[in-house]
Formats: C-alpha cells, structure tokens, sequence
C-alpha cells in the first residue's frame, strides 16, 4: 500500500508553481510508493493534476503532511547556484530520506478539456509585470 501523505506549501501563487514542480517529481519518482494529495493557498492550480489524489481545502489528521519550505535552501543561493525550484525538492529530501531530482525546471500546471480549447488569447503576446516585492531582488525590476 502507499503511503498517504500530503504535501503542503501556502505562499503566494508564482511560489506554489514552483512547488507544484515537486509534486510532479515525487509522483514520478516514486509512483508506488506515495499517495498524494495538496494543500496550498491555490487549490485550484492543483484542480486538473493527475499526479495527485486530491487537492484538500484542509490538512487531515489522518495523512502524514509534508510542508514543503525554501527558506533556507533559498539563503544558501547566495554560495552557490541552485534553481528556485531546487529548494522544495530538496526539502522533501531532507524530511523524508528519499532522494528527489529536478526532472524538468518548471512547474507542472494542468489546464482542464475546456481551457485547452478555448484560449483567452489567439494571437502572439506579451505580458508585462511592473510590479515587484524585495524580498528577493529578482522579484524588482
């Protein structure tokens, strides 16, 4: 039987994206060894995942929870380089013993049958962000 866990991580949306990255590479690692499920602040990005049992508006007490952190992996990015997404996975490792590659440096969102076929967008665009938040310089222009 797999075991249940649910992997939790609540910051802002750019932030869970990352952190749907893991979810795809535990899943894919290790597929008969975990059952997943989520908790974020962004349920909804989870809502077409087919790595992931369920997407969970609460954490249930009777599921291992993961909360999947970069706080300090994102201090050491200043010794060494390392990608954002790295942090999470790197997470899961350190609490659960299992190692956990990157296996592709994005993040994994799911579009339902709907969205795929009816774009906001038919032509070539661009979308221009002019804000920013400092606590990462990366995130201001």
């Amino acid at each position: 039987m797999p075991e249940k866990i649910i992997l939790s991580h609540k910051r802002a949306p750019g932030d869970v994206i990352c952190f749907s990255a893991a979810v795809r590479d535990i899943a894919l690692t290790y597929p008969h060894k975990y059952e997943i499920y989520t908790f974020s602040s962004c349920k909804t990005l989870f809502d077409n995942n087919p790595h992931i049992k369920k997407a969970l508006n609460a954490p249930s007490a009777n599921i291992r929870r993961i909360d999947l952190t970069y706080g300090h992996h994102i201090r050491q990015a200043t010794r060494k380089y390392l990608h954002f997404i790295t942090a999470f996975h790197r997470s899961f490792t350190e609490q659960t013993g299992d190692p956990l590659e990157v296996l592709q440096p994005k993040g994994d969102l799911h579009l339902d049958e709907w969205h795929k076929q009816n774009s906001p967008m038919y032509r070539r665009y661009w979308v221009t962000f002019a804000g920013g938040k400092t606590d990462f310089t990366t995130k201001v222009w």
